[in-house]
């Protein structure tokens, strides 16, 4: 038995170097592998670089020669445009001068309608105060001297009633005193006349002879 488990103890200990040297050598190829992937990658991109660094020199040369060609051709455009744009700027800048004049003047004008209007209306509407209140002034007026009429004419319509009754009360004193007089007039004459005939009667009796 204990040679038994000798020999496994044994068997398991070559087992284990066995699986540690394949690892280890797993290890070692992976790292070698590791290696030459990372050297091939570096060659790769210094070749990169390299073609990269040739191309960008060619491509910035041809850059500068169109940058100079460009700036030739922009400095002369620019110097055309600046006159052009100055010219066109100082059109501008008239037109927009004018322009805002002209905007001035026509809010100054509508400013100065709106105020005339303004005016206007408060004149209106003060004349209109003025013509109601004169109006109401002269309906005062006329009504105060519609009463005063009313009044004076009936103090005249009493005064000439008053007048009618005494000239009637005058008329009929008058008439009174006239049918008195008369009255007294015919009185007298009829006494007279009776006095009259007394004494032609007695005149009469008077002479009658045989008496």
């Amino acid at each position: 038995m204990r040679q038994r488990n000798n020999t496994r103890r044994m068997r398991q200990r070559n087992n284990t170097r066995r699986m540690r040297q394949r690892n280890n050598t797993r290890r070692m190829r992976q790292r070698n592998n590791t290696r030459r992937m990372r050297q091939r990658n570096n060659t790769r991109r210094m070749r990169q670089r390299n073609n990269n660094t040739r191309r960008m020199r060619q491509r910035n040369n041809t850059r500068r020669m169109r940058q100079r060609n460009n700036t030739r051709r922009m400095r002369q455009r620019n110097n055309n445009t600046r006159r052009m744009r100055q010219r066109n700027n100082n059109t501008r800048r008239m037109r927009q001068r004018n322009n805002t004049r002209r905007m001035r003047q026509r809010n100054n004008t509508r400013r100065m309608r709106q105020r005339n209007n303004t005016r206007r209306m408060r004149q209106r509407n003060n004349t209109r105060r003025m013509r109601q209140r004169n109006n109401t002034r002269r309906m005062r007026q006329r009504n105060n001297t519609r009463r005063m009429r009313q009044r004076n004419n009936t103090r005249r319509m009493r005064q000439r009633n008053n007048t009618r009754r005494m000239r009637q009360r005058n008329n009929t004193r008058r008439m009174r005193q006239r049918n008195n007089t008369r009255r007294m007039r015919q009185r007298n004459n009829t006494r007279r006349m009776r006095q009259r005939n007394n004494t032609r009667r007695m005149r009469q009796r008077n002479n009658t002879p045989g008496e």
